[in-house]
């Protein structure tokens, strides 16, 4: 079943914060209200939890024979429309080639289920948090969407393995960075916005100690306006992903202004051009 992109932007917006299927299964492209958007029902094979994959191919074509990259954006409840924006506006201003986006969004989401799936599969490691135990489900998330989606996605349009960025904001932000430093060969590039590593600052000590970057990309990203905390540890973690030990190409930046609710298009826009320039644009 499609869950319309217009109803899922409703639901978060309402707030400030069925049975699982018994086996994975993948649904006919159910079309998006996105141009030349697709959504694709899928069920996580390892958790029974519903799904669905929404996928933006670029504006124009791509020539016989040719790939392109893609972003894999967590939270597609809240982003996919935003993401899609960014990478089709970087392109007509001639910073990045043609860019396919992937967005993970959830089947028949409310603002409260939306807000409590994040919680749990966005952080590897439970905590206590204000709402109880949250996290633990990261590490099934990643599965998910390596195991399960990508295989989707590039059976069906032309994309650049080689060429694949996973980004995330705020507890999307904290799972993009336990990827990159748990398994950095999941992806070439890692896009991440205000991570909320309060949420497990043992990733902090894990990046000093982190070796295994060579030959990926990684732009972190924090706005001006946010708590000192929120600044600290971003500019923490990019300066331990900076060190020459780790073999990354890091970039990283403060953006002046932004607070936590409007960093959204200024940090995807501003990594994307790092991550994914246009030959000769950057």
């Amino acid at each position: 079943m499609r869950v319309g992109i217009g109803i899922l932007m409703a639901a978060m917006l309402a707030s400030c914060h069925g049975a699982p299927a018994p086996a994975a299964q993948i649904e006919a492209d159910a079309g998006s209200s996105m141009p030349r958007g697709h959504a694709f029902d899928l069920t996580s094979a390892r958790t029974g939890l519903e799904y669905v994959v929404l996928v933006s191919e670029p504006v124009d074509p791509l020539p016989a024979g040719a790939k392109a990259p893609v972003v894999y954006v967590t939270d597609g409840d809240w982003y996919f429309g935003m993401a899609t924006d960014a990478v089709r506006q970087q392109k007509l201003q001639g910073a990045m080639g043609p860019t396919y986006v992937v967005a993970i969004a959830y089947a028949r989401a409310t603002s409260d289920m939306v807000y409590s799936r994040r919680e749990h599969e966005l952080v590897h490691k439970p905590f206590k948090g204000e709402n109880g135990v949250m996290g633990g489900g990261g590490e099934d998330f990643l599965l998910f969407v390596t195991e399960q989606v990508r295989p989707l996605v590039e059976g069906r349009f032309p994309i650049d393995k080689n060429r694949a960025v996973l980004a995330g904001q705020s507890l999307g932000g904290l799972f993009a960075t336990n990827v990159l430093l748990s398994k950095p060969e999941s992806f070439y590039g890692y896009l991440i916005g205000s991570p909320s590593l309060w949420a497990d600052p043992s990733l902090l000590a894990a990046s000093r100690n982190f070796t295994r970057g060579e030959g990926h990309r990684v732009y972190v990203g924090v706005g001006g306006g946010e708590s000192p905390p929120t600044r600290g540890y971003a500019r923490s973690l990019a300066e331990a992903l900076s060190a020459r030990s780790t073999g990354l190409a890091v970039e990283s930046a403060e953006l002046a202004r932004y607070s936590h609710m409007t960093m959204q298009g200024a940090w995807f826009a501003a990594g994307l051009r790092y991550l994914l320039p246009k030959a000769g644009a950057y």
